[in-house]
């Protein structure tokens, strides 16, 4: 569905259905959440031109998700926060 909507340029859509998935599988997602959803999500939003978004995206997973620190999630989610940095 998210695919869907980004492909059509509604991104207030996708990132409603975005917002709603972080809410119901984020908690208990893990990495094939973060894999499957997070990350694809957050640079199609990056190569679309909308970094504002790309990062509100990944903040919300990151406040949402759980994971340890110094985990490789934790060290996925700190690359790719450094990606959107380098993109400013």
């Amino acid at each position: 569905m998210i695919t869907r909507l980004m492909k059509e340029g509604d991104y207030e859509s996708a990132m409603r259905e975005y917002r709603s998935l972080v809410g119901k599988i984020g908690p208990t997602g893990g990495g094939n959440f973060f894999y499957g959803v997070v990350r694809p999500f957050v640079l199609d939003l990056q190569s679309s031109g909308r970094d504002k978004d790309a990062r509100r995206a990944l903040d919300l997973a990151g406040r949402v998700m759980r994971f340890e620190s110094g985990s490789i999630l934790a060290r996925e989610f700190a690359e790719l926060e450094a990606k959107l940095a380098g993109a400013q």
